[in-house]
């Protein structure tokens, strides 16, 4: 055994087909076909370039530098075959499988998810057939490749593969071992990342009997790309056919019937409606059927869903922005991608389609990062964001990200929700009147708000008064539109940064910023005041947890004054500050109060003295954290 490539590596898998029952019919033709099988693999992987790590049973895996070398060497394996005699042929059927990814060796071996998926790619070959993954396949380019669309590989997920084929070897054209049931599901062109752990969920939900699940979320957070994933993990998996019924193009709630009709199948039956016609149409069929994009038509799905709720063996996996609200529904939301994590691995994996020199490098990770957190791990955000690779680097998208919806306008191609600003608008335009002008109204603040405090800003005196507003902000939770968390035992409600920006926008051209922005203001101030007189006392734990939860607002609070010029009030809410942003270190008060002894008018106010003497604390605390660093 050679040294073992590290990096990025394609495993090439042999087995040979049915070997169990020919051992045990001719054990002796057998042994001498597998001596043949070992010297013929050896020299042909040797020739290729590549390494043997182990042989194993009957077969052999090797490793390669490049996914060319190991196809070349897998065609040329195939073809040695068949110069062999008839009889050794019919012995030695070797099936293959190549998959590419990044790994390292260890003790003279490989472990981990990428070989382990390298051996499920494998088992889906027939003997004399080449079988890659989608990894591997998207490296070549000059080998005559054939999708076979999406496998199940045990205990993983799916993943699409395809045939490779190799001249002179006659084509094997029985279909790949385990193939999943035909279903309608749409095809999908890029990997499936970090929500492996929500289809087990889905799955668990939807369980072996009748079942309805719906998956709640805000737009773009990628329910469709889950749906599809879940249907062909159950198609493969428990046998099951799957119906996919895209929602979104119908406009009109009395076509969805007819919609759903036409794209599972159903033709309408003498005797029955349409709907009757369905039922009996997929009744006993062990199907699942998955409505996509259903919030626009809510209430005509969810009596669908109820007529459905008899037929035997039917599961049913709705998307949504908002519950069907039908007996039995089981709602399972579907939160953003880990900004640190998972959000960054779809940045670099996007960004890879567009530019296959891309990689994450310590210059630009600190960049993904911080892209990814300000999208709010949004993966349709994220997309389009690393669609503009070709034309900025990871730091300048930061740079662009605060007019987020012109550097994320989309391609253009096509009539569908493909913009940041679409999505968004979409959700926005299924709000009632009332809810819509709390939600723009809520893009006042920054990390949230209490409902006491989200009714003081956002009531007003012509149709939403304060009593209203909790029913309203739970209805914008419903719709996905607000985001609801428990802080410290206080319930918490606020926008994801993209819902923020977009309120943020309707507001100003409702002429209603400046409005409640002071509103808001004038409610941190106030806040800011009530608990620097407590700071001193037994509440002081409790003070500097609120102040530490405010922080964004007060931040805003702030902007709000400097933007307006109201150095009275600007100068109360950084004194009522200063005692606790000196104790915390939160250098940026002092930067505030400079710049307001900057502010024209200033001088001669009542509170230029006590701002002089914050600033002068900031520049002693900035001189000591130098002397002490040094």
């Amino acid at each position: 055994m050679g040294i073992l490539p590290s990096g990025t590596v394609t495993f090439l898998l042999t087995d040979i087909e049915d070997s169990s029952t020919k051992w045990e019919q001719t054990p002796e033709t057998m042994r001498g076909a597998l001596a043949v099988h070992d010297v013929l693999v050896a020299e042909a992987i040797a020739d290729g370039g590549g390494t043997i790590i182990k042989h194993m049973g009957d077969g052999c895996w090797a490793a390669f530098d490049t996914a060319p070398a190991a196809a070349r060497t897998a065609v040329d394996i195939q073809q040695r075959l068949q110069r062999e005699p008839e009889e050794l042929r019919d012995l030695l059927q070797v099936r293959i499988g190549l998959h590419t990814g990044d790994v390292q060796p260890t003790d003279g071996d490989y472990f981990g998810p990428v070989p382990n998926r390298s051996a499920r790619v494998a088992d889906l070959a027939n003997g004399n057939q080449i079988v890659c993954s989608s990894a591997t396949a998207g490296l070549l380019s000059g080998f005559d490749l054939r999708s076979e669309g999406p496998h199940l590989l045990r205990g993983i997920g799916t993943e699409e593969v395809f045939l490779l084929h190799a001249d002179g070897v006659p084509p094997d054209l029985r279909p790949l071992r385990r193939s999943a049931p035909p279903t309608n599901l749409p095809r999908v062109h890029t990997s499936f990342l970090g929500r492996h752990d929500d289809v087990q969920r889905a799955m668990a939900l939807l369980g072996d009997d009748h079942s309805d699940v719906t998956m709640l979320g805000p737009g773009g957070v990628g329910k469709t790309r889950l749906a599809i994933e879940i249907g062909e993990v159950i198609s493969a998996s428990k046998n099951k056919v799957v119906q996919f019924c895209d929602l979104a193009p119908v406009a009109d709630a009395d076509a969805v019937v007819a919609s759903i009709a036409d794209q599972v199948g159903a033709r309408q039956q003498v005797g029955m409606d349409l709907l009757e016609s369905i039922a009996d149409y997929v009744s006993e069929r062990d199907l699942l059927l998955i409505f996509d994009n259903c919030e626009h038509v809510v209430e005509a799905v969810a009596s669908i869903v109820d007529r459905l709720a008899d037929a035997d063996g039917i599961a049913i996996l709705a998307t949504s922005r908002s519950a069907l609200g039908v007996h039995g529904e089981q709602l399972m939301e579907v939160l953003p991608l880990t900004p640190e994590t998972t959000a960054v691995d779809l940045f670099v994996s996007r960004a890879r389609q567009h530019d296959v020199n891309f990689e994450l490098t310590d210059r630009n990770e600190a960049a993904i990062r911080e892209i990814a957190k300000r999208l709010d791990g949004i993966p349709l955000a994220i997309e389009l964001a690393a669609a503009r690779i070709r034309l900025m680097t990871p730091e300048e998208l930061v740079g662009g990200l605060d007019d987020r919806f012109r550097l994320l306008g989309g391609s253009g191609r096509g009539a569908g929700r493909d913009t940041l600003r679409d999505t968004v608008q979409w959700s926005y335009q299924m709000l009632s009147p009332h809810e819509a002008s709390v939600f723009i109204r809520m893009s006042v603040f920054a990390g949230g708000a209490s409902l006491p405090v989200i009714a003081a800003v956002c009531a007003d005196d012509e149709g939403i008064a304060s009593d209203d507003i909790p029913d309203i902000v739970l209805a914008l939770v419903d719709k996905s539109m607000v985001v609801s968390s428990v802080e410290d035992g206080v319930r918490r409600f606020s926008l994801l940064e993209t819902m923020r920006s977009f309120g943020d926008e309707e507001l100003s051209a409702a002429a209603e910023r400046s409005t409640y922005r002071r509103r808001h203001a004038d409610q941190m101030l106030a806040l800011a005041r009530r608990e620097n007189d407590r700071l001193f006392t037994a509440a002081e734990l409790e003070v500097w947890r609120v102040f530490d939860q405010e922080w964004a607002n007060l931040r805003v609070a702030v902007d709000t004054y400097a933007e307006e010029q109201d150095i009275d009030m600007g100068a109360q809410l950084v004194l009522s500050l200063a005692w606790y942003a000196s104790f915390a270190m939160r250098p940026e008060l002092f930067t505030w109060a400079t710049a307001l002894l900057d502010a024209d008018g200033m001088d001669g106010h009542p509170a230029f003295t006590d701002l002089c003497g914050v600033a002068a604390l900031g520049e002693y605390l900035a001189v000591s954290g130098r002397v002490t660093e040094r």
